[in-house]
């Protein structure tokens, strides 16, 4: 007899699904199995895995599974068991709201903030948190999506390393964000600008593949070793200028202690030209794990 999924609230409410021997990926994607049109489900929630005579919930790394009112990365489930909670959507006045599963930690953008104030961060801590990620990405890419928007606003860090959320993939392509359109009459740049690659640019029409993510990735890794995203500028020509055309600055002198592999392989996913950077996240996974081994850094 085969097991039944079924949304107990939200959009797909009563929506059954039906599992067998197959994996089952639950999200708003369609590259989702059990494809949910809830606004505010992840593209890419969770998966169930056939395991003996029953199945495994995974979290997809980012997303923020819960079964049974509990956080989980992968949990044996059993009949009856809730796996996502729905709270609610909607619209006030000129606004959109989703309302979402909370998730223990701290974003990104506030840790990098505190780095002036209470020093660089560990470039080991660095090391490990940009492994998550990888893999985050990397399961990502293998479904065909590219995220277009890893900035440290869409990053939750937690207490320990593998705690770290990649936010909803595919946000920049879902609300059609423009990174170069300025904030401000003055031309002062959003905060995605800085981790933006150079052909995402060229606005929201610009032709992107794995490698923007890539880029993305490492200039926020820059900014966790250093405080800073790799360029920066006070008006968002000033700045599109700087990431177009200049050299990402050297670690060296604002994080001595970070090893030369790791510079290199940053530096390396910093290229200007997408064909010069670490092809995918699988390989660029396999560095990060490949410098850790060396150091001995458990991840």
């Amino acid at each position: 007899m085969a097991s039944i999924s079924t949304v107990l609230a939200g959009h797909d409410e009563r929506r059954p699904s039906t599992l067998g021997s197959e994996p089952m990926l639950f999200g708003r994607s369609r590259a989702a199995n059990a494809h949910l049109t809830d606004p505010h489900v992840s593209r890419v929630h969770c998966q169930l895995v056939p395991e003996g005579d029953g199945y495994v919930l995974i979290d997809f790394e980012g997303s923020g599974t819960f079964a049974n009112g509990k956080e989980i990365d992968r949990r044996v489930l059993q009949s009856g068991h809730l796996l996502l909670r729905i709270y609610g959507a909607g619209k006030t006045g000129d606004h959109c709201w989703v309302a979402t599963e909370y998730i223990a930690g701290d974003s990104l953008a506030a840790v990098i903030g505190r780095i002036e104030r209470a020093g660089k961060l560990d470039w080991k801590l660095v090391l490990r948190v940009g492994i998550f990620l990888a893999r985050a990405l990397e399961f990502a890419h293998s479904r065909l999506l590219i995220h277009q928007n890893i900035t440290p606003q869409n990053i939750i860090v937690g207490k320990k390393a593998q705690s770290t959320k990649l936010t909803d993939l595919m946000l920049a392509h879902a609300t059609e964000e423009d990174p170069t359109k300025p904030i401000s009459a003055a031309g002062v740049p959003s905060e995605s600008l800085p981790y933006m690659s150079p052909e995402r640019t060229d606005g929201p029409g610009a032709s992107v593949d794995a490698r923007t993510d890539i880029y993305s990735l490492s200039a926020v890794l820059y900014a966790m070793l250093t405080g800073k995203p790799p360029f920066q500028g006070e008006t968002v020509d000033e700045l599109i200028e700087k990431i177009r055309l200049d050299g990402a600055p050297r670690l060296r002198g604002r994080q001595s202690q970070v090893p030369d592999s790791l510079e290199k392989l940053l530096r390396q996913c910093l290229a200007k030209r997408a064909q010069d950077r670490v092809p995918t996240a699988a390989a660029l996974r396999e560095q990060l794990e490949k410098v850790a081994a060396t150091y001995g850094i458990q991840a």
